[in-house]
C-alpha cells in the first residue's frame, strides 16, 4: 500500500497477519526497519503472476522494490535456515529448562545395607551413576553402629533416575534405592505397603523381623513361613 505522503509496504510472516512497514524517500526499505518488526526477517519474498514465490532484491542493507514496484501485495518474510535453526534450538532449550524446573535431586534412602559399609564405600558405589554430593550411614547413637540403611543425594537429576531403575548389589547384598515418602504433598509418591523379605532363614524370629522394620514405620502385619 502506497500514500502520497509515507510509502508502507505490506508485510506478513507466512500464516500472520499483515503489519505496514515505512519505506524509504527512495521507495527502498531497510533491512533494520522491516527487523524492527520482524526479527527473524532476512528478506521478503511475494507470489507472482505465475503463482510461484519470488524473491525481492536486497543489497548492502536496503531491500529494492520488484520491477513493477510494491504495487497493493502482500510481502512474506524471509527467514534463512540457520537463522531459524538457531530460533528453533533456542525455543527447545528453553522448553527443556522449563521442563527440568521441576525435576530436581532428592535425598535417596538405601535399604538392607550390610552393616560394615560406611560412608566412603557407599559414595564409590553410587559414583557409577553421576556425582554424589552426599552419603550417610544411618547409625545407632549409642552403639555406633550401622542400622543398615543410609543415604545419597545426586548433582544430576539424570543420575538420580538411572539410580532408581535397578536394584543395588553392595557387598555381597541386594539393596533397594528409593524416593523417602515425604511429609510435603508435592513430594508424595504412592508405594506398595506390602513387602516381600526373601533369603530369610531359620533362626530368624518374628521379633527380630518387627525390631528392624519398626525402625521406617508402624509394622501392622508380619508373616513368616518360619513362624
Amino acid at each position: 500500500m502506497l500514500s502520497s505522503e509515507v510509502s508502507y509496504v505490506q508485510v506478513c510472516e507466512d500464516d500472520g497477519t499483515p503489519v505496514e512497514i515505512p519505506l524509504e524517500d527512495d521507495k527502498t526499505l531497510l533491512l533494520s526497519t522491516l527487523a524492527a518488526q520482524f526479527p527473524r526477517a532476512t528478506g521478503l519474498k511475494y507470489t507472482s503472476e505465475s503463482g510461484c514465490m519470488r524473491g525481492v532484491r536486497y543489497s548492502d542493507g536496503r531491500i529494492y522494490p520488484p520491477p513493477d514496484g510494491w504495487q497493493n501485495r502482500v510481502y512474506k518474510i524471509v527467514v534463512s535456515y540457520a537463522k531459524r535453526k538457531v530460533d528453533d534450538e533456542e525455543a527447545g532449550n528453553f522448553a527443556k529448562t522449563k521442563r527440568l524446573d521441576g525435576k530436581r535431586c532428592t535425598d535417596l534412602i538405601v535399604l538392607n545395607l550390610p552393616w560394615r559399609v560406611e560412608e566412603t564405600a557407599l559414595k564409590n558405589y553410587f559414583s557409577r551413576f553421576g556425582d554424589v554430593v552426599m552419603a550417610q550411614v544411618k547409625r545407632d547413637p549409642n552403639t555406633n553402629q550401622s542400622r543398615g540403611y543410609g543415604f545419597i543425594r545426586f548433582r544430576d537429576y539424570d543420575a538420580q533416575v538411572m539410580c532408581l531403575a535397578e536394584r543395588h548389589f553392595i557387598d555381597s547384598r541386594w539393596c533397594d534405592v528409593r524416593i523417602p515418602i515425604s511429609k510435603t504433598e508435592g513430594d508424595r509418591q504412592e508405594v506398595n505397603r506390602k513387602l516381600h523379605i526373601g533369603q530369610l532363614t531359620e533362626d530368624i524370629t518374628a521379633d527380630m523381623l518387627r525390631d528392624h522394620f519398626s525402625q521406617f514405620g508402624h509394622v501392622s502385619f508380619l508373616w513368616s513361613l518360619f513362624i
